[in-house]
């Protein structure tokens, strides 16, 4: 599904990582932990991405289940390379569906394509995250 292009809508990030303490690794879970992106669980066994480093003095880190990074990645393809801060991408895409959504005449609310697409990821995301 990664080969599949997606309307760009108006959206950019800005990464403060210090670039000498950033980690961005796959990992493959000995104990259930929880995704950063969707709090759904990680469970054993299951590969997930491991990202941490330094920003602004302060060290953190994060775990990203293979779906909400598939959905990262997506988003990435469509916004020149940007992703949303982690932790951010409920509203990053929450942003991308309003871009896409106007009203008619009529008043009649109207999303195209792409906001449907993205509104698809988003509800995807909130279900895993609701188990």
């Amino acid at each position: 599904m990664r080969s599949q292009r997606w309307p760009m809508c108006e959206w950019s990030s800005d990464y403060g990582y210090d670039s000498q303490t950033f980690q961005d690794l796959w990992r493959r879970a000995r104990k259930q932990h929880k995704c950063e992106e969707c709090s759904g669980i990680i469970h054993p066994g299951a590969n997930y991405r491991f990202v941490s480093g330094r920003s602004e003095g302060e060290i953190w880190q994060a775990k990203i289940c293979a779906a909400c990074d598939e959905t990262r990645n997506r988003f990435a393809d469509e916004h020149k390379g940007e992703r949303p801060l982690l932790g951010e991408l409920d509203e990053a895409l929450r942003e991308c569906v309003a871009d896409e959504t106007s009203w008619d005449d009529d008043d009649n609310e109207v999303v195209t394509e792409a906001g449907k697409r993205w509104q698809q990821a988003l509800d995807e995301m909130r279900a895993r995250g609701a188990k």
